[in-house]
This record gives structure tokens, C-alpha cells and sequence, in this order.
């Protein structure tokens, strides 16, 4: 079977080219390119402004997360300073009974924080806040019965203090590690933690479930003793 190709009158051709009107040709085409152009600019500029502003918002939130951290863990650390004192001066005491109250209010702010932000976190945080502080109570109030230290040997403590207070530190970047990147991404379409995680949550020393945590009066109450002396 043999193909035959057809020559195309060259009149055709012409009239094909005269068809399109000379507004479309003159005007529409090139108005229509110089939109998609701005479209295109418009978008990238867009996308550009959004992923900034998005990478600063996450900045800050990592901050704001690291902040309340450290505040956590100068909570655990508060009995230390008070057990280290070097006198009974009343302006070292006044101190120290300062860097206990700007400690719980700080504690309160980062709740708060956390509260509006994430409410699993949220819960992660008070639930280390009530272990730490069952803690911190008593060993405050250890703390400031005990005479200063006059020697650097003293400065030694041993095993005295707050224990286990790792486990519920872990717990709490554990989740807060769950808020960034692709742990978000998991996190919000419901796939569970690492195997890892989940045995360190639940085997590691000194580990409370919610429904085992103090009573949140009694911890308010422990709390409140250990702010000063004479408590």
C-alpha cells in the first residue's frame, strides 16, 4: 500500500494565515503572554514571602520551645542554688527567694504559651512540671533548713537533691521535637512515635502517667512552700 501525500495549495495557506483577526494577533496574544508573565512573578514573589515568613515564625517558635526548656530545668536546679548559699545574709536570701519567684512565673508564662500552641505538649509539660516540682518542694525545704556552706568540699553535695528528673526532661523534647519538620507532618496525620521513644516514655526511671501525676492543688500547695524560707 503506498502512502500518498497530498500537496497543500499555497491559496490555503494564506487564507489559513488572514484568518486570525488582526485585534488577536496585534493585541490579545501579546497582552495575554505579558499576563502569564506577571502571574509568574507574582507567584514566585508570593511563595518567596510566604516560606520566609513561614522559616521566621518557626524560628521563633523553636526559641520560645528551647526557653521553656531551660526554664524547666532551672526549676529542677533551684534546691542546688539554695542548698549552695554561702551565707544567711539577708540580701543572699532575698535573692534567692527572687530567683524562686521569677521561676514560677516563668513557668506559668511557658504554660500558657504552650497551651495556646500545642495541647499535647501542653499536657507533656505540666505532667514533667508536677514530677519535677513533687521534687523540688521538699528539697527546698531541705535546702533552706540546712546552714550555709563555708568550705568548697561542701560544695559536693552527693546524691542529695532532686532524682530522675532526666526522664521527664526527654518526655517533653520528645514532644516538642514532634512539632517541627517531617515529626509534624507524622504527627498531625495520627502515625504514632518511634518504637524508641515509646520504650523511653514508658520504661525510663521515675516515668508518670497522667492519671498517676500529684494532685495539681498538692503539687500548687509543695510548690508554694519551697519559694522561701520560713515556709
Amino acid at each position: 500500500m503506498t502512502l500518498t501525500i497530498l500537496p497543500v495549495p499555497l491559496a490555503a495557506l494564506v487564507a489559513a494565515e488572514r484568518s486570525v483577526p488582526p485585534f488577536t494577533e496585534k493585541v490579545a496574544v501579546p497582552l495575554l503572554v505579558g499576563l502569564l508573565g506577571l502571574v509568574g512573578v507574582i507567584t514566585t514573589a508570593a511563595v518567596s514571602i510566604i516560606s520566609g515568613r513561614w522559616a521566621q515564625a518557626t524560628n521563633r517558635r523553636r526559641d520560645a520551645y528551647a526557653a521553656a526548656v531551660k526554664i524547666l530545668v532551672g526549676w529542677a536546679e533551684y534546691p542546688y542554688r539554695i542548698r549552695r548559699r554561702t551565707s544567711d545574709d539577708p540580701n543572699e536570701l532575698a535573692r534567692l527567694v527572687g530567683i524562686g519567684h521569677d521561676l514560677q512565673e516563668q513557668l506559668r508564662c511557658h504554660q500558657t504559651w504552650i497551651a495556646t500552641e500545642s495541647h499535647r505538649v501542653a499536657g507533656v509539660y505540666r505532667e514533667a512540671l508536677e514530677v519535677i516540682t513533687a521534687q523540688v518542694a521538699p528539697a527546698c525545704n531541705d535546702a533552706w533548713a540546712s546552714l550555709p556552706i563555708t568550705s568548697s568540699a561542701d560544695m559536693n553535695l552527693g546524691d542529695w537533691g532532686p532524682k530522675d528528673i532526666l526522664p521527664s526532661i526527654l518526655r517533653v523534647q520528645s514532644a516538642i521535637a514532634c512539632r517541627f519538620g517531617w515529626r509534624r507532618v507524622t504527627s498531625l496525620l495520627g502515625f504514632p512515635r518511634s518504637s524508641a521513644l515509646i520504650a523511653l516514655s514508658s520504661t525510663a526511671p521515675g516515668s508518670v502517667q497522667a492519671e498517676h501525676t500529684p494532685a495539681t492543688m498538692q503539687t500548687k500547695q509543695s510548690a508554694d512552700t519551697a519559694e522561701s524560707p520560713g515556709k
